[in-house]
């Protein structure tokens, strides 16, 4: 869908066909060129970002990995340092 087409969907629409274009002349871009063009890609995936709903898979895995990290942190601050699990001499 090119970007005029896209104006009829709506602003979603109109912000994906402008990241694809912006992809592509991006990809084919002189030098000169190429940080303005990947300044106004970097807001427009930011623009969408804002308006698309997040996926379910998507917050599952982040709270799955923030999860993991909080247990990993837990247990290394709970986990014996190695002069507390050196045997004393009884005597």
């Amino acid at each position: 869908m090119t970007v005029s087409e896209s104006l009829e969907s709506g602003r979603l629409a109109t912000l994906k066909a402008m990241r694809d274009l912006l992809a592509n002349e991006l990809d084919n871009a002189i030098p000169m060129n190429v940080s303005a063009i990947a300044a106004r890609l970097q807001s427009v995936l930011e623009q969408i970002d804002d308006i698309e709903p997040a996926r379910a898979g998507d917050l599952i895995d982040e709270l799955a990995n923030r999860r993991q990290n909080n247990r990993s942190a837990t247990a290394e601050r709970s986990a014996p340092t190695a002069r507390e699990r050196r045997p004393t001499k009884s005597g």
